[in-house]
């Protein structure tokens, strides 16, 4: 079981193309979230299976863009 279980699970149940989250409301579905997260663009790339968190939006066919200055991450999904 992988911490981003939480965020993987929220955004399969989600109805909707898109969805935005602050960071804050990512940590409380995670527990919370490295500060390299807040930090570096690079954290939210897609695509990427050798990390966990990458997958948890990947596998539930979302893609990730964040907003480092705004504090907030828009999940869209492909296929919705």
């Amino acid at each position: 079981m992988s911490k981003y279980d939480p965020l993987h699970n929220f955004l399969t149940a989600w109805a909707g193309k898109t969805v935005t989250l602050t960071f804050s409301e990512v940590d409380d579905l995670v527990g919370a979230l490295p500060p390299s997260a807040r930090e570096y663009q690079v954290w939210w790339r897609n695509n990427d299976p050798s990390h966990q968190h990458c997958q948890s939006w990947g596998e539930a066919g979302y893609t990730a863009h964040p907003d480092l200055r705004g504090g907030r991450v828009t999940f869209r999904h492909a296929e919705k």
